[in-house]
Parts: structure tokens; sequence; C-alpha cells
């Protein structure tokens, strides 16, 4: 006897494509702010590079806020497709208020250093690579969400 083989259900087919779709385009829009973003760092180093310093941060920040957004958009997209976690999703935006108070208390100290972080990448008082002057001169190596870490002395 030969065993039939298993049917896939249409939803299931649908809810794969779509995610397959959405993993392309989530690629394609990283790939494409990235050659974007390196054409405008050439031309911006050519003509004054510590302006493409200081739009480095910027637009490397940007960069990650509109990739993470389109893959929040395509994950929506999937979870919806099914009836039931349709109605989760469904359930989450009509409660969203509600959520959100609670996610910012529970997750006080990383929204904080996320809003830390966006201060620090659009205002830039700091970059790699700068000199801070503590008892002796250094160059600043890395940037946490509440410290510097300097590297050596110049």
């Amino acid at each position: 006897m030969r065993a039939e083989p298993k049917h896939v259900s249409d939803r299931t087919v649908e809810a794969l494509i779509t995610a397959g779709v959405g993993l392309v385009v989530v690629i394609a829009v990283r790939m494409l702010l990235g050659i974007a973003i390196g054409r405008y760092e050439r031309r911006l180093t050519a003509k004054d590079p510590a302006l493409a310093a200081r739009r480095r941060t910027t637009l490397g920040f940007l960069r990650k806020v509109v990739v993470a957004l389109v893959a929040g958009i395509a994950i929506w997209k999937v979870l919806s497709l099914n009836p039931s976690t349709d109605q989760l999703v469904n359930a989450l935006l009509a409660s969203s208020a509600v959520l959100a108070l609670f996610v910012g208390l529970a997750f006080n100290t990383p929204l904080s250093n996320l809003g830390s972080g966006m201060l620090v990448a659009f205002a830039q008082p700091l970059r790699i690579c700068s000199a801070i002057f503590q008892p002796r001169r250094r160059t600043l190596e890395c940037l946490w969400p509440r410290c510097l870490a300097p590297r050596k002395t110049i």
C-alpha cells in the first residue's frame, strides 16, 4: 500500500509565501538603504569628512529603524493570515494603550537606553574616535548606554 501525501492547508502555504516575500523585502530594503547611504557618505566625505562622520551615526541609526519597521510590518502580515493569530493581533491592537503602559514600566531601563541612544545619534555630542579630555587626553573607543570607554592615551 502506498501512503497518501499529507495535505498542507492553503492558509499555511499562503503564510509561508508571505513570510518568504516579507523576508526578501526586509533584505532588499536593508541592502538598498546600505547602497544609498554608502553613496551619500562617499559623496559627503569628498566634500567634508567631519560632516560625513557626524552623518554616519545618524544614518546608521535611521537604517536600523527603517529595517525594524519593515520587519514588523512583515511579521504583522504573516500573523494576520491565520484566524487564531489574527484574533491575537486584533486583541493586542485593541489593548495597545494598556500594553504600552505595561511595556513602558517593564522595560524602563531599556527604553531609557533607547532614548539616550537616539539623543546621542542625532545630537552627536560624542562620536567614536573623538578625543576626550580626562586627566589625560584619550580616544573614545565605544559608546555604551551610560558610560564611555576611552581606549588609550594620545
